[in-house]
């Protein structure tokens, strides 16, 4: 019988900390990223809402209408009794 070899572990490798003054500049840096993506974001919205709001008028219209039709014919009822 042949002995199997044991496998070696590999070393984690320590991550060494950042002076302070690094630390700083690095964080800026990601921020000003995060504010860009948002700006990009809430100009798409504003485009969606934009077109919403055309077709919720429509709508709004074509109520208005049938609500004045309605109004009529119990006009029309009223006479007739």
């Amino acid at each position: 019988k042949k002995k199997k070899k044991k496998k070696k572990k590999k070393k984690k490798k320590k991550k060494k900390k950042k002076e302070i003054g690094e630390g700083e500049g690095e964080g800026e840096e990601r921020r000003r990223r995060r504010r860009r993506r948002r700006r990009r974001r809430r100009r798409r919205r504003r485009r969606r809402r934009r077109r919403r709001r055309r077709r919720r008028r429509r709508r709004r219209r074509r109520r208005r209408r049938r609500r004045r039709r309605r109004r009529r014919r119990i006009s029309i009822l009223i006479i007739l009794i």
